[in-house]
């Protein structure tokens, strides 16, 4: 083999469709990731292709609130288990850090220390929510973290209000439609002043007067920051985590700090990732369905083969995803959908046929019982009525 010939190799491989140039933004999300009584934004993160997302639960309001007292150890159990051991892991390993309601004393002061470093010295994003936890009502003002934010952070909080996006041709603004945000109430947002390196994107309009920034993003040393003053989850978010475009704000916003193409073709992105939502909501049903007729001893290879056929119609999807390929993919997950839809209807149909000899054995069961039962009723209450009753016994008398 030529030498040109070893050279076309590599390059063959390079375009395979197995290779993307295109790797997911690894996000650690500390604070509210995770609750059982509403959305947060680590339910739409878990599902996009082009992110990688570790929830940690490190707010103890949030845990008390969605575990009880549990919840607290849960909190101590996350921290210990899924923030880096070293500092070289965190950088190695992440590319953008989340502080959304996360509680000041859970973490050590050089986790704290870490997470500046890691923006200034080796180029990660770092994000901050608003909330009761963050910013200066969480004590974070006193912290490295808040130099490192394109806000001041000064005490208090603004009362409800809404978004005033501004009118810039900023990459993450170009990415969303912004119109029906204009109509979402927020609870409130942390007071903040913008730094003279921080650039404002969107205002707080305060219901009783005034405003407040809303959100806000800098680069500072080899990374970025990104301030966010409202909640984006329950609470003074209560009403933007139902909105539509929700779940792309967020990972969007996730590429944009990661210094990744942010997609701008809205409504197509927008239909990928319900769509993918969707898949993976029924995917779950289908795979709960798979497991009942198991329990029930009917044959599943059927089943089998056909969630392994849906599992490859999604990876294939969310490759192409990866590519950017957004129309691609969106044939793709449609098709694994109706792949999906075909294997309900196999899945019930199949739980159907277990149930059918559930009830047949139960009924040979209760019909055996109840013939057996009124044999022995028969033997001991009619049968002996065709025997005379006995006056009386007589022995035999001794010669």
């Amino acid at each position: 083999m030529g030498k040109g010939a070893l050279v076309l190799i590599p390059v063959l491989l390079l375009s395979s469709e197995f290779v993307h140039a295109t790797t997911p933004v690894s996000v650690l999300y500390m604070g509210d990731a995770i609750s059982v009584h509403y959305l947060t934004p680590y339910m739409f993160m878990n599902i996009e292709p082009l992110v990688d997302v570790t929830p940690v639960i490190a707010s103890e309001v949030v845990a008390r609130h969605s575990f009880g007292m549990e919840g607290v150890e849960m909190m101590k159990r996350a921290l210990r288990l899924y923030i880096p051991r070293s500092y070289g892991r965190l950088v190695d390993g992440q590319d953008v850090i989340i502080l959304s309601d996360a509680t000041l004393f859970a973490f050590d002061a050089r986790h704290v220390e870490w997470f500046s470093r890691s923006v200034v010295d080796d180029g990660l994003a770092l994000m901050m929510a608003g909330g009761v936890e963050s910013y200066q009502l969480g004590g974070w003002h006193a912290t490295t973290v808040a130099d490192v934010l394109p806000v001041d952070c000064l005490p208090d909080a603004t009362g409800p209000g809404q978004a005033v996006i501004f009118n810039v041709s900023d990459e993450l603004l170009t990415s969303i439609p912004w119109g029906s945000l204009k109509a979402i109430p927020f609870g409130g947002s942390n007071m903040v002043a913008v730094r003279g390196w921080g650039i404002p994107l969107a205002d707080f309009s305060v219901t009783a007067g005034g405003s407040n920034p809303m959100m806000v993003v800098g680069d500072i040393g080899l990374g970025r920051s990104f301030a966010f003053t409202p909640d984006w989850t329950f609470g003074w978010g209560e009403s933007f985590s139902r909105w539509e475009y929700y779940g792309d704000f967020c990972n969007n916003l996730m590429l944009y700090l990661a210094r990744r193409r942010v997609p701008q073709e809205m409504e197509l992105v927008h239909r990928a990732r319900r769509a993918l939502l969707d898949l993976d909501v029924s995917r779950g049903l289908l795979i709960s369905l798979l497991d009942f007729v198991d329990k029930f001893g009917a044959n599943p290879r059927r089943l089998e083969e056909m969630i392994a056929r849906i599992d490859e119609l999604q990876s294939s999807a969310e490759l192409v995803y990866m590519d950017q390929d957004f129309s691609r993919a969106v044939t793709l997950i449609e098709e694994a959908l109706e792949a999906e839809r075909e294997a309900e209807v196999e899945a019930i149909k199949v739980k159907e046929e277990a149930l059918l000899w559930v009830y047949a054995i139960e009924w040979f069961t209760v019909s055996g019982t109840l013939l057996v039962a009124g044999l022995f009723l028969w033997s001991l209450m009619i049968r002996r009525c065709y025997f005379r009753e006995v006056g009386s016994t007589r022995f035999p008398q001794e010669s």
